[in-house]
């Protein structure tokens, strides 16, 4: 189920649409999404190991990522029925943008989040002035919102 600041139904959206888009898809999707913006384990080790894969100019097929999943996780099981879902919620590779944008939402509210976490907790820390305050909480979100510009455009 997502939620404003967990969109898990994207994210094995997002793998189904890496795994069935191949080179094409993984490669837009490693230059728009940090590995941290996946909240799921399973996912995010998948998204590893495709990005793993694609620098070895390695195939992306099913096959081929089980085996780089075997090398690179060695006995932990290669989770057959996390990658059954992503196919499931995209079978192909057409829902990417859609996925990939509610992944970044997700992922940039979650930092949001955490940026008003810190805001309140420096607000009672009398040795920060209020324009440390503020200028922590800018540094802290402007990169965030000049990677978003660039990845919208």
């Amino acid at each position: 189920m997502n939620t404003p600041f967990y969109s898990e139904e994207d994210e094995f959206g997002l793998i189904g649409a890496c795994i069935s888009g191949g080179l094409d898809v993984c490669s837009d999707a490693f230059a728009d999404i940090p590995s941290e913006a996946i909240q799921h384990d399973q996912l995010r080790a998948t998204y590893e190991t495709l990005r793993s894969m694609v620098s070895q100019s390695k195939p992306i097929t099913l096959p081929e990522l089980m085996k780089e999943w075997k090398r690179s996780y060695g006995s932990e099981p290669v989770p057959f029925e996390t990658w059954n879902r992503c196919d499931e919620l995209c079978p192909s590779p057409a829902g990417y943008q859609m996925f990939a944008k509610n992944v970044l939402d997700a992922h940039h509210r979650r930092k949001l989040r955490a940026a008003g976490d810190r805001l309140i907790r420096e607000s009672a820390v009398v040795t920060l002035t209020v324009d440390q305050i503020v200028s922590n909480a800018e540094a802290g979100l402007s990169v965030e919102v000049s990677k978003e510009t660039v990845h919208v455009s």
